[in-house]
């Protein structure tokens, strides 16, 4: 099997942890190319919500100017997420978390709901 470079290599997934952060996630990496006949990676697929195939790197991140959450996790806390996403939908997830995100950065809470609304003048 050939070695893959970082110009052979792409993320092929982004998920957020068990616990309910929003200010870091996890990236994964996976070959830009399938290499011959991949089965499909169950525990990113399971994550992501997408169909992973091959063996992934998963690190851990951010956004751009954030350094709030320590690089290096454990194996028992990936475990822990993965099992997270049993019975956790993670379309659902990613979209709570992101929002989340977004609705800090303008100063307002992401729980307000559907009927919250903002008076601009």
């Amino acid at each position: 099997m050939k070695r893959l470079g970082w110009e052979d290599v792409m993320e092929v997934g982004k998920f957020y942890d068990y616990k309910g952060a929003d200010t870091w996630y996890y990236y994964a990496y996976g070959p830009r190319i399938s290499q011959g006949t991949s089965s499909e990676n169950e525990v990113a697929s399971l994550c992501t919500g997408r169909t992973i195939l091959g063996g992934v790197a998963v690190v851990r991140s951010g956004p751009v100017g954030s350094n709030d959450y320590a690089e290096s996790f454990s194996k028992a806390e990936l475990v822990k997420t993965a099992e997270f996403y049993r019975n956790a939908d993670p379309r659902v997830v990613f979209v709570e978390r992101e929002k989340a995100r977004a609705m800090r950065r303008f100063g307002m809470d992401s729980n307000v709901g559907i009927s919250g609304h903002i008076h601009l003048q």
